[in-house]
């Protein structure tokens, strides 16, 4: 993605949007919103966003834990 996509992408995305940016199932991302107090989630009333810049540091830095750990 270049840093024209990055400025012009969404700043909030729906769990749909997120799967698909983050390659994962729309029940995995449901499971990090529930157990996890650190995923960059707002719930407005049924609906769950995820806040995007924050995410792509979450998922950066998880990256890095599970790299670190091996």
């Amino acid at each position: 993605m270049t840093e024209l996509e990055m400025a012009e992408a969404p700043f909030l995305l729906s769990r749909k949007a997120a799967a698909a940016r983050y390659s994962l199932g729309q029940r995995t991302l449901d499971d990090l919103y529930r157990r996890d107090p650190e995923f960059p989630a707002l719930r407005v009333g049924k609906k769950v966003l995820i806040h995007r810049e924050q995410a792509d540091a979450y998922f950066t830095r998880y990256i890095r834990d599970v790299i670190e750990t091996e």
